[in-house]
């Protein structure tokens, strides 16, 4: 998920999302180093360096500009703080086997129709 090129931002009643820029740095510097926030976000749940952040950031800004797709900031609107991120990014799926989850009706198609992105077993 990203914003239309011209668009900083996407509002709920609640939430606000935008792109994530170079200055929310230390706030996922912070969440990647927590151990019970890397566990769900990374394969063996290892915590993430400052180094390893700046890099992962650095990716979604590439995404941001390759792809026209890369996570989004998501901030409390009451008072703007940086509470997390969500959104989409470029996947390789190395086994696509029903097993791993994903939904029967797409194993075996090399490439989803065109706006259709993969769906998860569950979803």
């Amino acid at each position: 998920m990203t914003l239309a090129h011209g668009a900083d931002r996407l509002e709920s009643a609640r939430l606000v999302l935008r792109r994530i820029t170079p200055d929310d740095l230390p706030f996922f510097t912070r969440i990647h180093a927590l151990p019970k926030v890397a566990q769900h976000l990374y394969p063996g749940g290892r915590p993430r360096s400052r180094q390893e952040t700046a890099a992962f950031l650095q990716s979604i800004f590439e995404s941001y500009e390759q792809l026209a797709l890369g996570y989004l900031a998501v901030l409390r609107k009451e008072d703007g703080a940086l509470i997390g991120r969500c959104g989409l990014m470029d996947l390789v799926v190395e086994s696509a086997a029903p097993e791993h989850g994903i939904r029967r009706g797409w194993f075996g198609r090399e490439q989803a129709p065109a706006g259709v992105a993969l769906t998860f077993g569950g979803c």
